[in-house]
């Protein structure tokens, strides 16, 4: 979690966001199956749960390399910790305030996306884009589980 008083208002703004944004879907309580929604739903929120590692990149401009190398560093940190720990389910967000949506998904193609596939590790991350309360960000995902679909019913308590 960022250390900076500005970086965690930053985090929290993303993260107010994304709250909001899985409250918009519709959700039907009144049925017992999952319809595409409730998928939807859960699997965002499941994403956004096995997170636990922030950081939020100041500084970047457009069309700017130099401006790059930060989050290109900050990036393939977290890609290398990730695959380091070996943890199945774990993940990071990185926050990019003031960075350009397009700009971002074109970065997270050319600089991870492409060279985890060259790399043959493709398969154990999920990198996505995505803009959240005019926040774009970075967030990467290892390993991530499918969601259990034969859960046994629970244990009666005495």
């Amino acid at each position: 979690i960022p250390t900076q008083e500005d970086d965690r208002a930053v985090l929290a703004e993303f993260l107010d966001a994304v709250q909001k944004s899985l409250i918009d879907i519709p959700v039907d309580e009144t049925t017992k199956e999952d319809d595409e929604n409730d998928i939807h739903f859960m699997e965002e929120g499941r994403r956004m749960l096995v997170c636990s590692r922030f950081h939020v990149v100041h500084g970047m401009r457009k069309a700017s390399i130099d401006s790059f190398d930060s989050l290109f560093a900050t990036c393939w940190s977290e890609v290398k910790e990730l695959r380091t720990v070996n943890e199945n389910d774990t993940g990071s967000l990185i926050v990019v305030p003031g960075f350009d949506y397009d700009d971002l998904r074109r970065f997270a193609d050319i600089n991870l996306q492409r060279p985890l596939q060259w790399l043959g590790i493709h398969n154990e991350f999920e990198v996505a884009s995505m803009e959240r309360g005019g926040l774009s960000v970075v967030r990467l995902i290892h390993k991530l589980s499918d969601i259990p679909t034969d859960i046994a019913p629970a244990e009666p308590t005495e």
